[in-house]
């Protein structure tokens, strides 16, 4: 999130768990307040808002007594639906990737809630979770993929990050996508930047929203002769 804003005129201040990265600012789950942040900020430099990202570290405590306007981001409502809920009834502003998120979060007490898909701020690859307990569709999709795998480099991977994730996609001719909730991730996102053919399950809520060209969605019985032209021909 940081990097979005390099090279702007916004000065940005990274701040996270202690131990789970290299942040400006650290501070202790279920020890530090959002005061103690606060204090820690360099000198001479106070933010115009804050940025909370909730989905897989947990919030300092009494963010609501923020003196400085807090915006909650959320997306991976599946994952941890029990922090974002916890924490959006006390910060200004929730802005969440999809619409059916807006009305269980006003159920929990959000004070404001929009919906704005915030992610904007190989041959064939897929990198991402390959938990089956979370992602049983992307398994099962994976599967007829990798039986292509006989004519073409199918790649499968996770935990792949930073230039080695960047780099992967730009040797790609198609990147697959399959989401949870049939929402436009990161992903969809990340590919195009690469400017790799992007393709989406067939009942994406989302996809028409936002593209008309370079996204395409299938069902993937009927996809995979498309897939072997695109790959075989370029078009």
């Amino acid at each position: 999130m940081v990097q979005s804003f390099q090279g702007s005129d916004t000065s940005v201040c990274a701040v996270g768990v202690e131990g789970t990265g290299d942040y400006d600012v650290m501070y202790r789950v279920g020890e530090d307040s959002i005061h103690d942040v606060l204090r820690r900020l360099p000198k001479d430099w106070q933010p115009d808002v804050i940025l909370i990202a909730t989905e897989y570290y947990d919030y300092p405590l009494d963010i609501e007594e923020s003196p400085i306007p807090t915006v909650a981001l959320f997306s991976d409502c599946n994952l941890r639906f029990d922090v974002m809920r916890r924490v959006a009834p006390c910060v200004d502003l929730v802005i969440a990737t999809e619409e059916a998120q807006i009305e269980p979060l006003r159920a929990f007490g959000a004070n404001c809630v929009a919906a704005m898909n915030w992610f904007f701020l190989d041959e064939e690859p897929f990198i991402g979770n390959l938990n089956p307990r979370v992602q049983r569709r992307r398994g099962k999709a994976l599967e007829r993929l990798l039986k292509l795998s006989d004519r073409f480099r199918v790649h499968v991977a996770s935990g792949v990050y930073g230039e080695d994730y960047v780099r992967a996609f730009c040797q790609a001719k198609i990147v697959f996508n399959q989401s949870v909730r049939g929402e436009i991730n990161m992903r969809v996102y990340e590919a195009m930047g690469c400017g790799v053919m992007t393709i989406l399950e067939d009942d994406n809520q989302q996809v028409l929203q936002f593209f008309r060209d370079g996204c395409i969605t299938r069902n993937l019985p009927l996809c995979c002769p498309r897939i072997c032209h695109r790959i075989e021909f370029g078009v």
